[in-house]
């Protein structure tokens, strides 16, 4: 997915970037501790075709931004 295409949501005061595409149920992909939205691009591409997809990135993780000093991680 291109970065052009993130969205944003505010939740308790920190900013999360997410990509969404496809219609139907939704799915929401959750990626681990070293890596970020972008680790499920493909899988994405091929959910989409049935799903409506959500990928997003955790808090502290690429591309949002480090909000405190981390002791919430």
């Amino acid at each position: 997915m291109k970065e052009d295409r993130l969205k944003t949501v505010k939740v308790s005061g920190a900013d999360f970037h997410y990509t969404e595409s496809g219609s139907g149920d939704p799915v929401v992909l959750v990626h681990g501790s070293l890596s970020d939205y972008r680790s499920w691009g493909l899988q994405q591409k091929f959910l989409s075709r049935r799903y409506h997809v959500i990928a997003y990135s955790r808090r502290y993780h690429y591309p949002n931004a480090w909000v405190g000093d981390g002791s919430d991680y």
